[in-house]
């Protein structure tokens, strides 16, 4: 999950993640990404279709965030939030996780 945590610890009075919600959020990010990868090669953007291309359609949701972030800068505490809301943008419905 390193492709989308902050990096340092968080704050105290967060709430702490339960050890299921870290496996199953894992479990997703380890999964395939391939309709992700063909809905951003197919949405006409240069940027979106370079990150498709670097991922591929045997990539996983994982390497999508970390090549999405990496073209985009996104932080990385917004990851995977900036991605998600980028998918549902170009594909209403389609959940990144």
């Amino acid at each position: 999950m390193e492709a989308v945590t902050v990096g340092a610890p968080p704050p105290a009075d967060q709430p702490e993640v339960p050890d299921r919600t870290q496996r199953r959020w894992s479990a997703r990010l380890r999964s395939a990404a391939a309709l992700l990868v063909q809905i951003l090669a197919t949405s006409a953007e240069t940027l979106l279709a370079r990150i498709a291309s670097t991922v591929g359609l045997l990539g996983t949701r994982e390497e999508l965030v970390r090549a999405h972030a990496a073209e985009t800068g996104a932080p990385r505490g917004g990851r995977l939030a900036a991605l998600a809301a980028l998918i549902h943008r170009l594909m209403p419905g389609v959940r990144l996780m």
